[in-house]
């Protein structure tokens, strides 16, 4: 599924190429991965290109963590990629970060620190509400388009 950063934290390196063809394979290694950890890492970092199937994959994932409480980070390296995150609005759900050095320094604590004892702060039922809110209308509008 993905390399352990910590006993509960996970990077999923996902596909050069995200479309139709694997979006569905893509959906479920994400939701299983989000299911299972509280902190999950997204590495495209090979991803060269993903059409609006990968966008729902990673929106799905998006909300099951909101739902978990699961704390997941998104590294984009290719403007192709980063464009159609901004234009769909995924970059305004998640937190999109340059690289996976960036992406795991950026957590409070580091994401070494999950996993060991400590207490993890969960997002208020208002932050939840809203992000799951967001979710569903960019998933909404996504269909609304036929994407």
């Amino acid at each position: 599924m993905g390399r352990a950063l910590a006993r509960h934290a996970v990077i999923v390196a996902l596909p050069e190429q995200i479309d139709v063809t694997n979006a569905a394979g893509v959906a479920e290694q994400l939701t299983s991965a989000v299911s299972g950890h509280p902190a999950v890492l997204i590495d495209m970092t090979a991803t060269r290109f993903c059409d609006c199937a990968g966008a729902r994959a990673i929106m799905r994932a998006c909300t099951r963590a909101t739902d978990s409480g699961a704390e997941l980070r998104l590294v984009v390296t290719t403007e192709p990629v980063r464009r159609i995150f901004s234009l769909i609005g995924v970059d305004r759900l998640l937190a999109v970060y340059p690289s996976v050095e960036a992406a795991r320094g950026a957590m409070p604590g580091g994401w070494s620190s999950l996993g060991r004892g400590k207490p993890r702060s969960r997002p208020s039922e208002q932050t939840v509400s809203r992000r799951g809110v967001a979710a569903d209308a960019m998933a909404s509008d996504f269909h609304g388009r036929g994407l």
